[in-house]
């Protein structure tokens, strides 16, 4: 009986709970930057135009 090596890959990359919550939380706190990032760039771009224009 041959072993699948894909499943023995496959069986080393398993992770914890507790690894998997800390990738979930880490790509949570990524995407809050990423959104504080964006939010920051809209709101100088209207301080700006609101500066130029009225």
């Amino acid at each position: 009986m041959r072993v699948d090596p894909a499943k023995r890959i496959r069986e080393r990359l398993e992770l914890s709970p507790e690894e998997r919550k800390a990738i979930q939380q880490a790509k949570i706190n990524h995407a809050t930057r990423v959104i504080a990032i964006v939010l920051a760039f809209i709101s100088t771009f209207i301080f700006f135009f609101k500066i130029l224009y009225f």
